[in-house]
């Protein structure tokens, strides 16, 4: 069960950063700036994850197979959507579905892997590198494919929209596999998912610091995965499918291994857990600074390394904060309060990061490396938040020990 639910989760992140990976043909399909073609894989898609997250919530789906199944159907009919767009208005329309699927699948497979034994940073550990893979991977078979396409001289406008089609495909079985993999009880009556909101904001004092203490971490996570492959090609002179090549092969060598080293240390470094917005505060914070480094380097392998090393720390991050979280609440309340901090990633990591450096790339106009500055600016931003989230929770003194249970 939890090899299939990881698969789905590795297939979420394949179609949430193809848009990524091909980023230049759809600009060019389509006419857009760097402004606008941030909007598409920023906000269009994480507004559409907070409109999943509230009908997840708001309607008390749980952890069964048919949110699972049905998420999968929806975030899949994006697929074809974005593949069959004429213009920028229907593809939106596309990562809209995509979106929504998605918040309504993620939380419910969360819920089940957390569930089913006992080493919660091995198991979270797994359902993160997943998408960490899947996020590499995108990259990565993302600029093979097109540079097959285009020694089958199939015309750059065309070639993106055959990923959106093989990505559906593999939806499709998926789909097909997870029926008779899944077997989910629905949590009972009275633990419906309202009641989860209510504690969260009454007694969740400690959870809600750990995830505002991992927000800004994830919001590098999900600029830096955006635009890189982008930032390579400009300024090395790669096409599109190389750079995409390049990236991808150095976050697949890097982030799943990493997220899976970071679960095994959460399991037997306790600090990690007692400790963890302190832990996850300096990691967030080395991180970014490492990605300064890597927009200050004007040489391709010091930047591929530099890269390497930001994912190492950025997993750290994420891992523990994902972790940690699901000991500060009560099993009854984990999916729609998981629910919840993945709307709140996807909405502030995807819509605000990736976007913030469209945008300022946009306004250097055709300065010189001005995606790197842009990317080093946002990177400033998220270290100055984490540390000064780090001083309030300090301030706060908020004194809140783990669950001695998971049950």
């Amino acid at each position: 069960m939890v090899a299939c639910l990881c698969a789905g989760h590795f297939f979420a992140f394949v179609d949430r950063f193809l848009a990524s990976a091909a980023l230049s043909s759809i600009k060019g399909a389509f006419g857009l700036g760097d402004g606008a073609m941030g909007a598409l894989i920023g906000p269009a898609f994480a507004l559409a994850y907070m409109a999943g997250g509230i009908i997840y919530v708001a309607f008390g789906l749980s952890a069964d197979g048919r949110a699972i199944r049905g998420g999968i159907l929806l975030w899949t009919a994006g697929e074809c959507i974005c593949g069959l767009a004429p213009g920028a208005v229907a593809f939106g329309l596309g990562q809209i579905a995509i979106g929504m699927g998605q918040a309504i699948f993620i939380p419910s497979a969360l819920y089940a892997v957390v569930n089913a034994g006992d080493r919660v940073g091995g198991r979270v550990s797994l359902f993160t590198a997943s998408s960490t893979l899947g996020r590499s991977l995108a990259v990565l078979c993302a600029g093979a494919l097109l540079s097959l396409f285009a020694r089958a001289t199939i015309p750059d406008q065309d070639a993106w929209r055959l990923l959106y089609f093989i990505a559906a495909m593999a939806n499709i079985v998926l789909l097909f596999w997870m029926p008779n993999s899944v077997n989910l009880a629905a949590p009972e009556a009275g633990e419906r998912n309202a009641s989860a909101m209510g504690w969260l904001f009454r007694d969740g004092h400690e959870a809600l610091w750990i995830m505002a203490i991992a927000l800004p971490g994830l919001i590098l996570i999900q600029a830096v995965a955006a635009w890189m492959p982008t930032l390579f090609a400009r300024g090395f002179g790669h096409s599109p499918a190389q750079a995409a090549t390049l990236i991808g092969m150095v976050t697949l060598a890097t982030a799943p291994s990493a997220q899976l080293f970071w679960g095994r240390c959460f399991d037997r470094w306790p600090w990690l857990s007692r400790r963890p917005v302190t832990a996850i505060s300096t990691f967030a914070i080395a991180a970014a600074f490492s990605v300064v480094i890597l927009t200050g380097l004007r040489s391709a392998v010091a930047m591929l390394v530099m890269l390497g090393l930001s994912n190492l720390l950025l997993a750290a991050a994420s891992l523990i904060g994902i972790a940690a979280l699901q000991l500060r609440v009560p099993t009854y309340h984990r999916a729609a309060v998981n629910a919840f901090y993945l709307v709140l990633v996807t909405v502030l990591g995807a819509g605000i990061g990736p976007y913030f450096v469209g945008v300022l790339s946009q306004a250097r106009g055709a300065a010189p490396w001005g995606l790197a500055h842009a990317l080093g600016t946002v990177a400033l931003v998220v270290a100055a938040a984490a540390l000064l989230i780090l001083v309030a929770r300090k301030s706060a003194r908020v004194q809140c020990s783990p669950l001695q249970s998971l049950s």
